[in-house]
């Protein structure tokens, strides 16, 4: 059974807006397996971006709500299985390298030794201007 919910949670977008205005759900389960929308660093029903210009800040907090959102869905950061984190080419120069870098240490807090496969990708815009990062992830299941 595919089951989609848009979990509630604290300084996070407001759960019916996820579905209602913006069309996706949140966390998509199926099979044991969990599908995370894109995480973005935003507060609010003004889509408000957290910590402006701030690439380590807006990290913690998309890491923040992607925990939150696993165990909404039955899972937790040792059950990630693969995650792609979109960065914002800010100068134009391709070195995304080098942003992804500067948070591979929250990244690999967050996951402790049990690291997913991933991949990094550079964007040129992301769905709110001032936004640097987004985490879309698939992880397994507890239930």
């Amino acid at each position: 059974m595919i089951r989609r919910s848009n979990p509630s949670l604290e300084n996070y977008v407001p759960a019916e807006m996820i579905s209602d205005t913006l069309g996706f759900h949140q966390v998509v389960s199926y099979n044991g397996l969990l599908f995370l929308g894109g995480i973005a660093p935003v507060s609010g029903a003004a889509l408000e971006i957290v910590t402006p210009g701030d690439l380590k800040g807006q990290c913690a907090f998309v890491l923040d709500i992607l925990g939150k959102s696993l165990a909404a869905g039955g899972s937790s950061a040792e059950q990630l299985l693969d995650w792609t984190v979109y960065l914002k080419d800010v100068d134009g120069a391709g070195a995304i390298g080098a942003q992804y870098l500067e948070i591979v240490p929250q990244l690999k807090a967050f996951v402790g030794a049990n690291g997913p496969s991933a991949t990094a990708v550079g964007v040129h815009g992301l769905f709110v201007p001032e936004q640097l990062i987004e985490i879309q992830a698939i992880a397994a299941t507890s239930k």
